[in-house]
C-alpha cells in the first residue's frame, strides 16, 4: 500500500491474534517497513521482544524464504535506541535509563492510572496547586542538582516534591494549608503510599532517579529511527503512567510542528508511529468506565494526530479484554488466528464489511496468515505476512 496515504497508518492499526499466530511478526514487519519509509517508530515493549531488532535473523530457513519468496536481504534496523526505566533491565545490547516527569501528565489521567479515590484526588490537587504557586527555587531541586537539561529544570515540581510536601509532622502537612481533620489522615496515608510505590518503580522523577535523564522525546522523533521503551520489568501502574506521558509528549510535539517542517531543535519532524503492545493492559474492558480521561486523551490523539501524520498501532493477544473505544480507533486491522469466541466476537462485531463466511476461517488460520481490512482495501484480504 502507499505509505503516503493517510488512510493507512495514520488511521491507526489494530493487530490481533492468539499466541503463536504470527501477531508479533506482523508487528515487526510493520515496524521494519515504516522505518524504511522514513517514519519515526516508538514501541512500548511490555515483554522485551523487540529490543534486538537491530540484529538480522540467523535462521537459515528464514533467510532462504526472505531471499527466494520476497527478494529481501535480512538485515537489522540500523538506527535503534532502547530505553529502560531506572530499576528495569533489558536484553538489548545497549540501553539508556529514563524517567518521566509527573508534572508532564494531566491530573485527571494520573488520578485514573493511580486509581485514586475522590478524597485522594482532592488532596493531590491541593498539593500540586501549592507547588505551582511556590517560587521555582523552592521546588524541583532534584533536576537542578543532577545537572539535567533545561526542559527538566523547568518542571514546576517532581514526584519527590509531592511526597516530601505530603509528609505529616506534628499534625501539619507542608503542602496542605488548612489543618487536617482526623478522618483525612487515612486519605493522606493512602495517597502517600501510592506515591511511594511509584517512586520505587524508578519510572518517575523521585530521589531514586535524580541522576537519570527524562525520556528524550525529541530524540524519539528522528525519521528512520526505531525507539523502544522496554518496560518488561515495570509494574502495570508505573508502566501505564509511562505510556500516557510518552503519548502526550509525542502528540504535543506533533501538534507543534507539521510533518516535514523544522522542529525547535532544528531537525525535520518525521511521520510518527507509536506501537502499544498488549494494549488491553493499558485500558481494559473491565476498567474502561473508570478510565474516561485516558480514553478521551487517546481519542483526541487519534483524531487530531491522524491529520498530522501520527498513527497508533494497538496490539493485543486478548482482544476480548479490549474496550470498544479502542476498537473504534483501529481502522486498519490485521486479524490473525483467534480460536476462542470471547476473543473473536468483539473483533467481528467491531469490524465492518467482512462477509460471515470469512470469519469462519479465522480460528484455523496458519502462523503468519491474517485477514486484513481497512479503508485502503476495496475488500478484506487474506494475506501471509513475510518473516521479519
Amino acid at each position: 500500500t502507499n505509505p503516503e496515504s493517510k488512510n493507512f497508518i495514520p488511521r491507526n492499526i489494530g493487530i490481533f491474534g492468539t499466541v503463536g499466530s504470527g501477531k508479533s511478526n506482523t508487528t515487526q514487519v510493520l515496524i521494519e517497513e515504516s522505518v524504511k519509509a522514513g517514519w519515526a517508530v516508538v514501541v512500548i515493549d511490555v515483554e522485551g521482544e523487540y529490543v534486538k531488532m537491530n540484529e538480522p535473523t540467523t535462521d537459515q530457513n528464514l533467510i532462504k524464504i526472505l531471499e527466494k519468496e520476497y527478494t529481501v536481504n535480512p538485515e537489522g534496523i540500523k538506527d535503534l535506541k532502547v530505553y529502560v526505566p531506572n530499576t528495569g533491565k533489558s536484553e538489548a545490547t545497549t540501553s539508556t535509563g529514563f524517567k518521566v516527569p509527573i508534572s508532564g501528565l494531566d491530573t485527571e489521567v494520573l488520578a485514573e492510572l493511580l486509581e485514586l479515590s475522590e478524597p485522594q484526588i482532592r488532596m493531590l490537587g491541593k498539593a500540586t496547586d501549592a507547588l505551582l504557586k511556590k517560587p521555582k527555587s523552592e521546588t524541583s531541586r532534584l533536576g537542578v542538582l543532577s545537572g539535567e537539561n533545561k526542559e527538566t529544570q523547568s518542571r514546576p515540581y517532581t514526584l519527590e516534591d509531592i511526597i516530601t510536601g505530603l509528609t505529616e509532622s506534628n499534625g501539619s502537612v507542608p503542602l496542605i494549608a488548612e489543618k487536617l481533620q482526623t478522618f483525612e489522615f487515612s486519605t493522606l496515608s493512602a495517597l502517600r503510599s501510592k506515591l511511594l510505590h511509584l517512586a520505587r518503580s524508578g519510572m518517575l522523577d523521585s530521589a531514586k532517579t535524580s541522576s537519570i535523564n527524562e525520556l528524550p522525546i525529541e530524540d524519539l522523533l528522528v525519521g528512520g529511527r526505531l525507539s523502544i521503551l522496554d518496560v518488561s520489568e515495570t509494574d502495570d501502574r508505573s508502566r501505564n503512567i509511562g505510556i500516557a506521558y510518552t503519548l502526550k509528549a509525542i502528540f504535543d510535539k506533533v501538534i507543534a510542528t507539521e510533518s516535514g517542517k523544522e522542529m525547535a531543535n532544528g531537525k525535520i519532524r518525521p511521520k510518527v508511529l507509536v506501537v502499544i503492545e498488549e494494549v488491553h493492559t493499558f485500558v481494559s474492558k473491565t476498567n474502561a468506565q473508570k478510565m474516561r480521561a485516558v480514553l478521551d486523551s487517546l481519542q483526541i490523539i487519534s483524531r487530531r494526530g491522524r491529520k498530522r501524520w501520527m498513527g497508533l498501532a494497538l496490539v493485543s493477544q486478548q482482544p476480548g479484554h479490549v474496550p470498544d473505544e479502542l476498537f473504534e480507533l483501529a481502522n486498519t486491522r490485521f486479524i490473525h488466528q483467534l480460536k476462542s469466541v470471547a476473543n473473536l466476537d468483539p473483533v467481528k462485531r467491531t469490524t465492518g464489511g467482512v462477509h460471515e463466511a470469512l470469519w469462519s476461517s479465522i480460528p484455523s488460520l496458519g502462523t503468519g496468515q491474517c485477514l486484513v481490512t481497512g479503508a485502503v482495501f476495496k475488500n478484506p484480504l487474506f494475506v501471509k505476512i513475510r518473516p521479519a
